[in-house]
């Protein structure tokens, strides 16, 4: 089935209570925050969701006009990823797409989410393709999903990540590079591997120019690199020099 589009079956229907769900999320919605319910009210209807839901479902909510239904198919559509994962990838770069700002929040982490079972090598390929879209959206999804998932992992298996984030340290796009070193890195990477954050800014210093030095900088935006002196010493000492 294609994963750009809803279920072209017409004698499918979603059960119920996906509909009512989305019913009563959408009665919750919040103007300024994307037109969503909170994200505590979408996590809980998620849960009563996700036992029964299919790969059809989620297809039907990815194609859906309401962001909360959209939502809804970010945080179920990893629950598929293992027997699906090639059909789920496209649905949530689909959804880091999306024209509500929500909605590509919780793509990102839905991203993280869906590979965080998978080997090493399946992580970085499909973050690799991610992070080298042309598309800002997509590539900024990459880099907050490398964030979330380089948490998750151990500091032997966020290291690859975190090179793949430090290789974006040109990026020009303005909405990308707010969310690369403040967010992905300073705000997740950081406080999870501090010791390997340290380790390679120290191992990229002998080959970084003035420009790259200065993005790094923007670590330290971050409240949790803040709290590392031995970060801060070495970014001000490069900084200087």
């Amino acid at each position: 089935m294609d994963a750009q589009a809803p279920p072209t079956d017409h004698r499918w229907a979603p059960r119920p209570t996906l509909v009512t769900t989305i019913d009563e999320l959408d009665q919750h919605a919040r103007p300024h925050h994307g037109n969503t319910a909170t994200a505590r009210e979408k996590r809980q209807a998620a849960s009563a969701l996700r036992t029964q839901c299919t790969l059809t479902e989620v297809e039907w909510l990815v194609a859906h006009p309401s962001p909360n239904a959209r939502e809804l198919a970010a945080q179920l559509a990893p629950d598929l990823a293992t027997a699906h994962l090639a059909v789920v990838m496209a649905l949530l770069r689909r959804l880091a797409d999306d024209e509500n700002w929500e909605v590509r929040e919780w793509a990102a982490e839905g991203i993280a989410t869906a590979l965080d079972g998978f080997v090493a090598e399946t992580r970085r390929f499909e973050l690799t393709k991610l992070l080298g879209d042309t598309n800002p959206c997509i590539l900024r999804a990459g880099i907050v999903a490398s964030g979330y998932l380089a948490a998750r992992l151990t500091c032997e298996e966020a290291r690859p990540i975190l090179a793949l984030l430090f290789d974006h340290d040109r990026e020009p796009d303005r909405y990308v590079r707010k969310n690369l070193f403040p967010f992905a890195i300073g705000s997740y990477f950081v406080p999870a591997h501090p010791e390997c954050a340290i380790a390679t800014v120290k191992e990229r210093l002998s080959t970084a120019d003035p420009s790259q030095i200065a993005s790094w900088q923007l670590i330290l935006k971050a409240k949790a690199a803040q709290s590392l002196p031995e970060l801060r010493v070495l970014l001000d000492s490069a900084k200087q020099h």
